[in-house]
């Protein structure tokens, strides 16, 4: 906001900034329907991540896990607020220092060694049940790139398993 770059009060404007952000957080919905975009898209990330959304606000899935390079399926998961916590798994510092920056994405650092496709997904469940977020039986959307690197073009609902 130019505001709180050339005003005379900018601790004041960003204060006031934070504040009619929280409050306009609180008016929406807690849970919303499932997203209806209106323009048209074309990308494969893009859609998956609609999708999962849209899963999200039926399946009443405990989480949504985005397993990124890049960060940008978390950014299209945090377009629309579904009340269903996303969290953004990644092996790249940078990228996760970018999806902290992300609206309702909570960004989670994997280990650089962590390549397998299966002991990510595995690490991504243990994650989730360590934090409480989602217990035994409790299902949560996965996305993914496959092969690894290509960009979310992947959905997978998981089940967590009782360990």
């Amino acid at each position: 906001s130019a505001e709180s770059a050339a005003g005379k009060y900018p601790v004041e404007a960003v204060e006031a900034l934070v504040r009619t952000c929280i409050e306009a957080e609180r008016s929406v919905e807690g849970r919303g329907e499932a997203p209806q975009d209106t323009l048209p898209f074309d990308r494969i990330d893009q859609t998956v991540a609609m999708a999962t959304l849209y899963a999200a606000g039926h399946l009443n899935l405990k989480a949504i896990a985005a397993l990124t390079n890049s960060g940008t399926s978390a950014l299209w998961l945090s377009r629309y607020i579904s009340g269903t916590p996303v969290y953004g798994f990644t092996r790249d510092l940078t990228t996760y220092r970018k999806m902290a920056l992300f609206r309702h994405v909570q960004p989670v650092l994997m280990g650089a060694d962590m390549v397998d496709r299966d002991a990510q997904i595995t690490h991504v469940q243990t994650a989730l049940l360590q934090a409480g977020v989602a217990a035994a039986n409790d299902r949560i959307a996965l996305t993914f790139g496959q092969p690894a690197g290509q960009g979310a073009n992947t959905l997978r609902i998981l089940e967590i398993s009782a360990r």
